[in-house]
């Protein structure tokens, strides 16, 4: 299962969250710390384009 600091870099990214990284990561479980957030850019909820922001 990927780490909790593994999904922080992606999250953290400027401009693009990685949905590729994101998803392969996610395969194996997501930490209860930061789920939430992952889920929201899995479900489509955020927009992986940080740049709009």
């Amino acid at each position: 299962a990927a780490t909790l600091d593994e999904y922080r870099d992606i999250l953290i990214a400027d401009t693009f969250v990685d949905l590729t990284r994101l998803k392969l990561r996610a395969q194996h479980g997501v930490p209860a710390e930061i789920r939430g957030e992952v889920w929201k850019y899995l479900l489509d909820v955020s927009k992986p384009d940080k740049s709009e922001e």
